[in-house]
């Protein structure tokens, strides 16, 4: 037999015959149980570290929002260098709840007489009243619509005359309290002049 004869009958053999005799070489498998380990491991870290980061960011929202209330009544934020997080936020939920703290009254700045009221009916426009807002306290509306007659027993119930036409009556349970509505609110309640004499 010659070689192109030889090479005639190798030509003739389907390359999938080639493929299935040659020899294979072996894939050693990866041993798993190290990086089952290590993910294990891995996961547990991450709850570790996840728990106090959580609960820091919650104590951080919550001090953030109790200096914002603290600054609506007043308070400087400066002012409560002198108290950890924890004490700003029991104090604000102990007063928000409506009970005393002497952290906060020893905080609140004293009205300077800005809680005066007079025997005559201040008279104020429409545009003032809107430009109220609901975390005013008493002396904060007293500031923007001035003195004016107080004709509530127990709590302040401060009376204006809006645009010589109708009259509000703007309530406070206390000093520190919030007006609670916004100026259109209040407005949505006037009474003309007439019907309350």
């Amino acid at each position: 037999m010659n070689a192109k004869e030889l090479f005639q009958i190798f030509g003739d053999i389907e390359d999938d015959f080639i493929w299935e005799a040659s020899p294979k070489t072996k894939c050693q498998p990866v041993k798993r149980s190290v990086s089952r380990w290590v993910a294990a491991a891995a996961a547990a870290v991450m709850v570790i570290i996840a728990i106090p980061v959580t609960a820091y960011a919650v104590e951080l929202s919550q001090y953030n929002a109790a200096v914002a209330y603290l600054a609506s009544l007043g308070i400087e934020a400066g002012d409560l260098s002198d108290y950890s997080r924890r004490e700003v936020i029991d104090a604000v939920k102990t007063y928000d709840a409506g009970e005393s703290n002497a952290m906060i009254d020893a905080l609140l700045p004293s009205d300077d007489g800005k809680m005066t009221v007079t025997d005559q009916i201040a008279q104020v426009t429409s545009e003032q009243v809107r430009s109220l807002k609901p975390t005013m306290t008493c002396s904060d509306v007293i500031a923007a619509l001035g003195n004016t007659i107080d004709i509530g027993s127990g709590i302040y119930i401060l009376q204006y005359e809006v645009d010589g036409e109708y009259l509000i009556n703007i309530p406070f349970a206390s000093d520190t309290a919030q007006l609670g509505v916004t100026g259109d609110k209040l407005l949505e309640a006037k009474q003309p002049i007439e019907d309350s004499q």
